[in-house]
């Protein structure tokens, strides 16, 4: 989603690099994303695929706007949160590395660990800079997400009516887990990981439902910034 982020600087003519060190979200903008985020999300029923599709859009666009406002380019950590899923798909599918764990829960807390060490690596690196890692668009996270998905037998390109209305739902309750985990955060480390888990949770429902999204995610951007032009 690197360069949809820089699509959106350019639109604003920032120019592509950031410079500038990272920061945390403040305080006053974090409540403010978060209503944000959530009215994106309310309830909706009897209505088409294509209504999904335009909150989610919306609300990936919300969070590629804060990773800009903290001088954030995401790939780099959102790659390392789908690595951590992978990776804790792979352990409580074998018996024996399951066995090392007493239970799925301790298992979570070691990835998160790792996770943690990941991102803290990556600030360290600069892999936050647009020339210091990969300039993917969101079509090739969409891409390396349904490998995973293909990877574990996991459903996806489902045409259903209920079960897109069952999956909405599902993203309304993990992004108010999440964001209720933001708004408690504590370092800048934190802020990123649970960004990272929205857009995991947003790509989720793409890759299941077999709509590849940068089309829309294009056309949302630019209908946004030229409307923040005026």
């Amino acid at each position: 989603m690197n360069a949809e982020m820089s699509k959106i600087r350019l639109a604003r003519n920032y120019g592509e690099k950031i410079e500038r060190s990272p920061a945390r979200i403040k305080e006053d903008r974090l409540e403010e994303i978060v209503r944000e985020l959530n009215l994106s999300l309310s309830d909706k029923k009897n209505v088409d695929i294509n209504s999904y599709v335009e909150s989610i859009i919306a609300n990936i666009y919300v969070i590629l706007n804060v990773f800009n406002e903290m001088g954030i380019y995401p790939d780099y950590f959102y790659d390392e949160y789908v690595k951590m899923k992978v990776e804790y798909r792979k352990i409580i599918q074998n018996e024996d590395d399951r066995g090392n764990y007493r239970s799925e829960n301790s298992i979570g807390v070691y990835l998160s660990a790792r996770l943690s060490e990941a991102i803290n690596s990556g600030l360290e690196k600069k892999y936050f800079r647009i020339q210091a890692y990969q300039k993917k668009d969101i079509n090739d996270n969409f891409l390396e997400l349904l490998g995973f998905f293909q990877a574990f037998n996991m459903p996806y390109n489902i045409d259903d009516q209920e079960k897109y209305e069952k999956m909405f739902k599902n993203i309304q309750y993990k992004q108010s887990y999440i964001l209720e985990k933001l708004l408690n955060s504590d370092y800048l480390s934190d802020d990123i990981e649970h960004l990272s888990a929205l857009l995991f949770e947003y790509m989720k429902f793409f890759v299941t439902t077999g709509i590849y999204p940068k089309q829309s995610l294009d056309e949302y951007i630019d209908s946004v910034e030229t409307i923040k032009k005026k």
